[in-house]
């Protein structure tokens, strides 16, 4: 049996408290002593309480902390505790007590009550024959016990319960449950049978404040607990009069000495003498193994089929899963092998979808058709594979393709790259996109070489009209007397401008005429290029560009329906414009064409032209000759011939550069050299290049240059150069010189006839032509 002999309720409810005993030593006759006190809680500002007699009039009231011995006439007393937030008392207690028993109350929401009934009676158990007799009692109250008195003891830490937010937290017992709604503690009174007794501890949160334990009449713990990790309902086993019941042993059923009659787990449970594979389908099986570990092996298991692309031969248990390909190629594709596998990442596709993907080290088994493939290769860190590679073998051990991301076919050999794979399939490069003028509707592989060329205004009303457009564009139309200004917006990283916007102004008006940005382009993608149409009148306007976070990457080309241009400006730049070419504007500039900086818009000239040397270009390369030597510069010099950039040997060039041309009137050995180029001298402002770099060039009959030796550092001291080669008769040579650190150098060329490989001429289609009053060295030498 279970028995309760108090129970706390609140809000509304109310219980009754007998207390009854003899008088507190300073009460009058009559009167009987109640020992009050509260402690604070979390929140003491929000507690208020007030104790009332029989009639409603308020005796005593107060707040947090509080305590006081009170002297009361027998009868029926009212406690009503208050909380101003409504929350409860978050912690705080209310204890009373007379003749040593002790009782507790709590509010939880904003109100509770409990009933204090004075009595001069002794209210207890008074059959002796009961386990609980009160031998003082003078009044029966219905508790007594004929089994055993236990205690079942709860505890908070906190001191708020364990009741939270409407969840039940407490005990359940033999179908009965307690609730601990609050306080920090609660003792639950029970008379059992001797027996063995299971009760459910439930904590729905804040398990850690929870404690708990059993004890006899004698204050004996029988068994306890604490200190939850979790919340939850947890068991608590203990025993009544003898442990007789208890039978000792594992209750675990999943180990190897489980007992199904143990109640009481003894701690012996042990997992090692029946652990193994448990997995019937596993190479290592234990038919004794009742507790599966973990270890099982299915290393043998695979397709015992020989015809199966996915074949085992080492393997004894058939998985059913065999493959059969019917394409072309079949086998597996291993990736990997490399120092850094983990930044490895792959994909295998068709034109139609990716077919395999996956990282490194791996092995996946393709069935492939003929046909065109591509294999891309990515690297997160972005320094190559480090000697891993992918191997695509057939079944016979055949290699079907391989390579790497440090080879590709195309990428940047670091953080990606992509091989263009033929399996029999006549894949051919070419434009791949259907848009473009030269598509080609056959090609497997894009080449970068489509051509969009041919689109345009095919609209002869349009201001942006092309007569040579054979593929339909976006039309712009202006107003009469108007004409459109392109701006060809580009962004050298293709990620988007991060801030460039550009504002155009008319000078005269001051009026904004038209603004703009790379990501709201008429035209482009929004992120590497974008082109704007704006019509406008002729006349003196005013181009400004916003700064940018990576102004390095921004440029905006500007151009006009005429063929004119004007200017190329960057971010946080402004250029004044003459749209049209008035004249009117008085800007001050570069006005010659030949300029570099020539700008098309200045009518005032304001002496800045910077003008390339004369021989700038090859065909004006300036006649060099043996034993001569000549002043140069290279200040201003533009390119023209694109070679910067061109690697020959173990030498990059990289600037623009000046020409000099010697003809070889023999077959010999000429030298050129920069060694002679002066240091600087401060005192008179010189402006010597303090390095130099040659290249030597011969010129096809087309104009086709052709480089046969370079030389970034061959003299003596110092960072000049100086290069010789074996020339031939009739030959000429064309000298490049780039150079830093100055524009200044000088150059001379030396011959020596002596010096030869075997001649030129030597067989017969090699002949020298003769010209008519010109004298030509040979040599009989090899």
């Amino acid at each position: 049996m279970f028995n309760m002999y108090t129970k706390l309720t609140t809000a509304l409810s109310a219980f009754a408290l007998l207390i009854s005993g003899g008088a507190w030593g300073q009460c009058a006759d009559g009167e009987f002593a109640v020992d009050f006190a509260l402690t604070a809680g979390s929140y003491a500002s929000e507690i208020t309480w007030q104790l009332n007699d029989e009639a409603g009039n308020n005796i005593f009231s107060g707040g947090a902390p509080d305590g006081a011995t009170w002297c009361l006439a027998e009868g029926d007393y009212t406690f009503i505790g208050s909380d101003s937030f409504g929350d409860g008392w978050n912690g705080a207690v209310a204890t009373f007590t007379i003749n040593g028993i002790t009782t507790s109350f709590t509010v939880e929401g904003s109100t509770g009550s409990v009933v204090l009934s004075v009595s001069a009676a002794i209210p207890g158990c008074t059959d002796a024959t009961a386990s609980n007799y009160n031998a003082d009692a003078t009044e029966d109250d219905g508790s007594c016990c004929y089994g055993n008195v236990m205690s079942l003891n709860l505890f908070d830490s906190f001191g708020d319960g364990w009741s939270w937010a409407g969840d039940f937290g407490g005990v359940i017992l033999n179908g009965d449950s307690t609730e601990f709604g609050g306080g920090s503690s609660l003792v639950i009174p029970l008379c059992l049978d001797t027996g063995c007794y299971t009760a459910e501890i439930v904590v729905p949160l804040y398990a850690g404040e929870a404690s708990f334990n059993v004890t006899d009449a004698a204050g004996t713990v029988i068994n306890s607990g604490a200190g939850f990790g979790s919340s939850g309902t947890f068991e608590l086993f203990f025993f009544a009069g003898d442990n007789s019941c208890v039978v000792y042993g594992c209750t675990a059923e999943e180990a190897c000495n489980y007992n199904m009659d143990a109640n009481f787990d003894d701690g012996s449970c042990e997992y090692i003498t029946c652990a193994g594979c448990t997995d019937e389908g596993a190479c290592n099986y234990d038919m004794e193994a009742t507790f599966d570990n973990g270890s099982c092996d299915y290393s043998c298991v695979g397709c015992l089929d020989e015809t199966a692309t996915n074949y085992c031969p080492d393997c004894t248990i058939d998985s059913e899963d065999c493959a059969y390909c019917e394409g072309a190629f079949a086998g597996i594709l291993t990736v990997g092998g490399g120092s850094w596998d983990g930044e490895i990442s792959w994909t295998l596709a068709n034109s139609d979808s990716a077919l395999a993907s996956g990282g490194a080290p791996s092995s996946t088994t393709l069935c492939l058709a003929a046909g065109c493939y591509t294999f891309s290769m990515g690297d997160s860190f972005g320094d190559g594979w480090n000697q891993a590679t992918y191997e695509f073998t057939d079944y016979a051990g055949n290699v079907i393709f391989s390579g790497d991301i440090d080879s590709a076919d195309a990428g940047d050999g670091g953080s990606e790259g992509v091989d263009y794979l033929d399996l029999d399939g006549g894949c051919t490069f070419g434009c791949t996109d259907a848009s473009a003028c030269n598509y080609d509707m056959d090609a497997a592989f894009d080449d970068d070489s489509c051509d969009y060329g041919c689109i345009g205004c095919q609209d002869s009303a349009a201001a942006n009209y092309d007569p040579n457009a054979t593929l339909p564009g976006d039309c712009v139309y202006c107003d009469p007397g108007t004409f459109i200004l392109t701006v060809d917006m580009f962004d050298s990283f293709g990620d988007g401008w991060s801030g460039a916007e550009y504002y155009l102004y008319n000078l005269s008006s001051g009026a904004l005429e038209d603004s703009g940005s790379i990501a709201t382009a008429f035209t482009g993608d929004g992120l590497s290029v974008g082109t704007d149409y704006v019509c406008l009148a002729p006349g003196c306007y005013n181009f400004q560009v916003l700064a940018d976070i990576y102004p390095g990457e921004v440029s905006i080309e500007l151009t006009d329906q005429f063929g004119t241009a004007y200017a190329t400006v960057g971010a946080g730049q402004d250029y004044s414009l003459d749209f049209t070419l008035t004249g009117q504007c008085g800007f001050e500039g570069c006005t010659d064409p030949a300029g570099i900086n020539y700008d098309p818009s200045a009518s005032v000239d304001d002496g800045s032209c910077q003008l390339p040397p004369a021989n700038d270009n090859v065909a004006d390369a300036e006649a060099l000759a043996c034993g001569l030597s000549a002043t140069g510069s290279i200040q201003y010099a533009t390119d023209g011939e694109g070679l910067e950039g061109l690697e020959y040997g173990n030498d990059v060039l990289s600037a623009a550069g000046v020409w000099y041309v010697i003809n070889s009137d023999a077959d010999q050995q000429i030298t050129v050299s920069t060694c002679d180029t002066p240091m600087n001298d401060i005192a008179a402002e010189t402006d010597y290049a303090t390095g130099t770099d040659i290249a030597i060039f011969t010129q096809d009959i087309d104009g086709a240059l052709t480089c046969i030796a370079t030389n970034g550092d061959g003299c003596a001291t110092g960072f000049h150069s100086a290069i010789a080669w074996s020339a031939m008769t009739g030959m000429d040579y064309y000298i490049r010189v780039e150079g830093s650190g100055g524009s200044d150098f000088v150059i001379s060329a030396s011959c020596d006839p002596s010096v030869t490989t075997s001649p030129s001429n030597d067989e017969c289609e090699n002949a020298v032509a003769q010209v008519t009053g010109e004298t030509f060295v040979g040599n009989l030498c090899g």
